[in-house]
């Protein structure tokens, strides 16, 4: 599917609106040219909808392109996204419902078919987020569908941070940043692989500033504290040794997109920070031992303080003017 050029869109949406003389001959077309809405005039209809104000068009482009995302073709959805303001909180909405609806329905499902890790030891906010959900619009859908869906919006999340920027900047919602990272400890493997590429995705774009996420809660400190649990909680009870690679990489692209905040220098106090990467670098496989020594390196410099812990003695050299 091509990607929009803005500018160019634009532009051709001024000749076409200055080409009727009318507001009513004006609406009549862009209805129409909505209704009828392809992969060739989708992003003329979307210039055309964002000057001109016309509920049916909107609506008709809007479920163009959720019909895009949902058979695996992301792309100019996302960039259309990224672009109009207007199309962006539907999509970005619709994207966090359903992830919020596959996460239930994971959290709900049996052992061995549903999480990993049970979501009282990964969210902060449990309660808050699962219940009162309406999952009437999943009902009719089988497992088989729950699964392709989830990998089509998470490959639409991952596509929107690779294609976002700091002059365009998107604002992401905390609880959809809980589930993408939640879902790193599906179950199902293609839903864990595919949250993993979004995350690596959603760190990258945060790294840059061309992504921010709203908070009523400490902001940075309430994400630093989502994360390290994510990592933790896999840490202790991942399965297979990809879960454990995964939580290294998140861990160290974290600490490198952030800097070592105030909530993980009180983390490097505890036993257990130091006891992951001393496992990981005894008995991990050649990557994760790679991962774990950049992490290491990250954290030491970090260090203000004397560590003392079971694993780990550390202590700050002191300043040569003292």
């Amino acid at each position: 599917m091509a990607q929009t050029n803005l500018p160019a869109q634009t532009a051709l949406a001024n000749v076409f609106l200055h080409s009727f003389d009318t507001a009513t001959q004006r609406n009549h077309v862009i209805r129409n040219l909505a209704a009828a809405v392809d992969n060739d005039t989708v992003g003329l209809v979307a210039a055309l909808t964002a000057q001109i104000s016309n509920p049916e068009a909107e609506r008709s482009l809007q479920t163009f392109l959720v019909r895009a995302i949902e058979r695996g073709e992301p792309s100019i959805a996302a960039s259309l996204c990224v672009q109009y303001p207007h199309l962006r909180d539907v999509l970005l909405r619709r994207a966090e419902d359903h992830l919020s609806a596959s996460h239930t329905l994971l959290c709900n499902s049996p052992k061995n078919s549903g999480l990993i890790i049970r979501p009282s030891s990964l969210l902060s906010s449990t309660t808050n987020l699962l219940d009162g959900l309406s999952l009437d619009g999943y009902a009719s859908h089988s497992s088989e569908d729950m699964v392709s869906l989830t990998l089509a919006y998470l490959s639409f999340m991952r596509q929107t941070f690779r294609v976002t920027s700091p002059e365009r900047s998107l604002t992401l919602s905390f609880t959809t940043f809980e589930h993408l990272f939640c879902l790193l400890a599906a179950h199902n493997m293609a839903i864990a692989s595919y949250s993993r590429d979004a995350c690596f995705s959603f760190i990258a774009a945060y790294k840059t500033k061309a992504l921010q996420v709203s908070s009523s809660r400490a902001g940075t400190e309430a994400m630093d504290q989502h994360l390290w649990r994510c990592i933790d909680s896999l840490l202790d009870q991942s399965p297979h040794s990809s879960y454990l690679t995964t939580s290294y990489a998140i861990w160290l692209r974290w600490l490198d997109a952030s800097s070592v905040s105030h909530f993980f220098d009180q983390v490097m106090q505890s036993n257990k920070y130091w006891a992951h990467l001393l496992n990981a670098l005894a008995r991990g496989d050649v990557e994760q031992r790679k991962i774990c020594l950049h992490i290491l390196r990250i954290s030491v410099a970090a260090l203000s303080t004397t560590i003392s812990t079971k694993d780990m003695v550390y202590e700050p050299a002191k300043s040569k003017s003292m």
